[in-house]
């Protein structure tokens, strides 16, 4: 069930990058904020599907970065974001899908000259959700 008086959500993001690239090397370091208005979920208590209250604000981060040498790539990174509400952590819902842990990703890679397939392996730990 939804809410008589639903709103739409409002949202704004802000970024400051910082990349590199060399031949056998790039990075990455970027920080952000989200700002989010009118955040539309179903809350457990009453399983209407309405608006919260309050004003949701995500603070984040993420480095990585990619050594190149013949084909193959290994490509290493670590992320965090920091959702809140009333300027309190808060718990991620299924709908806003912004984990609290630290993310970590690995990503080994190659491609074959000749064909231009690429083979890859990737993994993802979360440290916390």
């Amino acid at each position: 069930r939804y809410a008589k008086n639903i709103k739409p959500e409002v949202g704004s993001n802000a970024e400051f990058n910082i990349d590199y690239s060399s031949q056998y090397f790039s990075g990455r370091a970027a920080a952000f904020y989200q700002a989010l208005d009118n955040f539309i979920s179903q809350y457990a208590q009453n399983l209407i599907v309405t608006n919260l209250n309050q004003a949701i604000r995500i603070y984040g981060y993420e480095v990585g970065g990619t050594f190149k040498y013949k084909g193959v790539s290994l490509n290493v990174g670590v992320s965090r974001t920091w959702p809140t509400t009333r300027g309190y952590l808060m718990a991620d819902s299924y709908e806003l899908a912004a984990s609290t842990g630290n993310v970590f990703i690995i990503k080994l890679d190659y491609t074959i000259p000749k064909t231009g397939i690429n083979l890859a392996w990737l993994s993802r730990f979360v440290t916390g959700l």
